[in-house]
């Protein structure tokens, strides 16, 4: 047993949806995977654990998949957090222009392919979910398929260790910050 919400669907694209959860105080934020121009709705929804109660909140563009997130730095009025930031070179729906990529570049591996395999850098408070102009970490893609990353986790002052969902064997991978 349990209590449960239902969220609303952003897109049409099958098989997308909350994929990710931070925690900030009271509040819980669900982010959808898919936040860039496909997505006219670009809304985390924000649970607050002691009235129960639900309610979007702005998400700003983020291009490609986001397939976890973490947080641990409370600074303000607000929350820093981590996302997965991902795209399969085989994906059904075509991304627009990413500004993070305009901004940092998309680095040497990343410029061979379709895919993309980084973490941004966002700030959660009370406006909505925000991109911050923090560089994203950009992974060195390996030959072939990209990886699946699905999982997240911040060890403060090291890096972030990650894990994919790829069938039929996952990876655990450590990145440095």
């Amino acid at each position: 047993s349990g209590e449960f919400t239902e969220l609303p669907v952003q897109t049409k694209i099958e098989n997308l949806g909350y994929e990710a959860l931070v925690v900030r105080g009271r509040e819980v934020y669900a982010l959808y995977e898919l936040n860039d121009g496909n997505n006219a709705e670009r809304r985390a929804w924000v649970y607050d654990r002691v009235t129960k109660m639900a309610e979007p909140r702005a998400m700003d563009l983020l291009e490609y998949r986001v397939t976890d997130a973490t947080s641990d730095e409370t600074s303000g009025d607000g929350i820093t957090a981590w996302a997965m930031n991902y795209q399969w070179q085989g994906s059904e729906w075509t991304p627009g222009t990413d500004p993070l990529a305009a901004k940092f570049g998309v680095g040497t591996t990343h410029g061979k392919s379709k895919a993309v395999e980084r973490i941004v850098t966002l700030r959660l408070d009370a406006a909505g979910v925000h991109v911050t102009d923090a560089a994203p970490i950009v992974f060195e893609l390996g030959e072939g398929d990209s990886r699946n990353w699905e999982g997240l986790a911040h060890l403060a002052g090291h890096g972030f260790l990650l894990v994919t969902d790829k069938h039929p064997a996952s990876l655990f991978g450590f990145v440095a910050e």
